[in-house]
């Protein structure tokens, strides 16, 4: 019964990090074209005392098409002053910006293959892999 319940939520926490996962790949793979900047502004969002991030705000051209985006990167800063400082590490440089060739409505200023993602997955459904051998 124990080992049951077990391979029930190894099971689970599997499927649950394998399909954040395979989301992840997916936003990743589907920004297939790269372009530069022409026109970027860059903020501090302050999510609280304690947590800021970065914003870029940008305009990039496809094909004599204007296209506008936001992108809120990932990265979380403590304090004001040390975004601050790396907001001011951004401006000095070009924005790059991957976009979906398809689509260039879909955009970001931020592209990383999801490592830890992919092998917490892995490691979970191997995990789970375990407990069903067992069972059998």
């Amino acid at each position: 019964m124990i080992k049951m319940i077990l391979l029930l939520v190894s099971a689970f926490v599997g499927l649950w990090w394998t399909g954040g996962a395979l989301f992840d790949l997916w936003s990743y793979w589907r920004l297939d074209q790269v372009a530069w900047a022409q026109n970027a502004s860059w903020s501090v969002i302050e999510y609280s005392p304690s947590s800021f991030a970065l914003q870029a705000n940008y305009q990039f051209a496809i094909q004599d098409r204007q296209w506008d985006g936001k992108t809120i990167f990932k990265t979380p800063y403590l304090n004001g002053g040390s975004a601050e400082k790396a907001l001011q590490l951004q401006e000095q440089g070009p924005l790059q910006i991957w976009y979906n060739g398809r689509n260039p409505q879909i955009s970001s200023a931020e592209k990383e293959f999801p490592f830890k993602k992919c092998f917490y997955a892995l490691i979970t459904l191997g995990v789970g892999m375990y407990f069903f051998l067992k069972l059998r």
